[in-house]
């Protein structure tokens, strides 16, 4: 309950970003409720074709198969409809999302820029700003196959309580056991973030500071720190697998219990008169689609952890809760006094020289450009302006 709670409160902070095309968003949602719809009404006309193939109703199986491939043509036109206008909102929401991101981090206080790899940010701005759209699209995507297979569990239940209540149980344990799987990888996935984060700010520094290295003979110290870097994201991402694979194995085994045991019941319902021949049938062959129906309720579970993930990451930059903003006053200066003058100066990190008899003068109102290559200094001029070294 408390996990559907922060998915609602993380969905309406998401919804601020989106609000401007609302209307693309409401022909989305009607367009999945036509689809919902035809998926309660497509599973329930698929097993009348099977019962009309097993009594030989050749007439009533053409009529049936006729109205299939139209309901079929408008699932497919109202699929399209919706990938277009959800496609509209999700590049602009993930536009808005990323300025907004990005005009956060500007406001952010010096130290924290300081303290802090340039790929907490980069990472931030482009990966997640841009997953949260990509997940909701996903996720969308999820809710249309599980409510095109949710028609198949009302079937089932009008066809024989029994089996369905079987089936209901089975997905259940199936999922619980999933479920364990994902919230470990989630564990995982927020550990391995943190870490790309600093690759990613190791190659941005790294090609932005290129000549340096050369200079300074460091390219082997910086090849060596990126190896370790890539290496545990790397052992992060085999531990994410090594739990698939371990997961995938047990519940697989429960899956193949679980056909094996529908078709013991039902051979014992068929014995008992519980339950006819060709109705058996009809369930046998769904089983695959509730299959289906499972898979896609795991992916969905996967699918919001993940937006949760990149949710909580981008949002630490824009509520200013991991990361502290710069406060400004209200007050605005028309005009300035005085001057910014450097007289001979001369400023090092501990032994090595940053700045040599360095002298220029500033005037109100005059525009000056610093240009130079990397490490000779504009930085130190202007944190020694806004005493920052000091």
């Amino acid at each position: 309950m408390k996990s559907f709670k922060k998915l609602f409160l993380n969905f309406k902070k998401i919804w601020p970003y989106a609000k401007n095309n609302k209307k693309d968003m409401i022909i989305d949602i009607v367009g999945m409720f036509l689809l919902s719809i035809i998926g309660f009404i497509t599973p329930y006309l698929s097993a009348k074709l099977i019962i009309y193939i097993t009594s030989e109703n050749f007439d009533r199986l053409i009529q049936v198969a006729i109205i299939i491939f139209f309901i079929e043509i408008v699932r497919n036109t109202f699929n399209m409809i919706c990938s277009k206008f959800f496609s509209t909102f999700y590049h602009n929401s993930c536009t808005n999302l990323r300025l907004d991101i990005l005009n956060k981090a500007l406001s952010l206080e010096t130290f924290e820029l300081d303290n802090n790899s340039s790929g907490v940010f980069i990472d931030r701005i482009n990966r997640d700003a841009g997953n949260i759209p990509a997940v909701l699209d996903k996720v969308e995507n999820l809710i249309f196959d599980f409510i095109m297979n949710i028609g198949i569990l009302v079937t089932v239940f009008i066809i024989n309580k029994i089996l369905f209540l079987y089936i209901i149980i089975a997905v259940a344990i199936i999922f619980s056991i999933e479920k364990v799987a994902i919230n470990k990888r989630y564990e995982i996935d927020k550990k391995r973030r943190q870490i790309n984060e600093k690759i990613t700010a190791l190659i941005g520094e790294s090609i932005r500071g290129i000549r340096d290295i050369k200079v300074l003979n460091a390219d082997l110290k910086i090849l060596t720190k990126s190896k370790e870097d890539l290496v545990d994201s790397m052992n992060k991402t085999l531990e994410m697998n090594k739990i698939n694979y371990r997961y995938r194995w047990f519940s697989g085994g429960v899956k193949d219990l679980y056909q094996l045991f529908l078709i013991v019941l039902g051979v014992y319902l068929i014995n008992n008169h519980l339950i006819t021949l060709s109705n058996f049938i009809i369930i046998f062959m769904y089983r695959d689609r509730i299959q289906n129906l499972l898979t896609s309720t795991i992916n969905m579970a996967e699918s919001l952890k993940d937006f949760n993930v990149s949710f909580d990451r981008v949002f630490e930059i824009i509520d200013g809760k991991k990361f502290k903003k710069e406060s400004f006053g209200k007050l605005n200066l028309e005009q300035l006094n005085g001057k910014i003058e450097f007289k001979h100066l001369n400023f090092s990190y501990k032994e090595s020289p940053t700045l040599d008899n360095l002298s220029f003068t500033i005037r109100p109102n005059q525009i000056v450009a610093f240009v130079g290559k990397t490490g000779s200094g504009k930085s130190t001029i202007f944190n020694l302006i806004n005493d920052y070294t000091l």
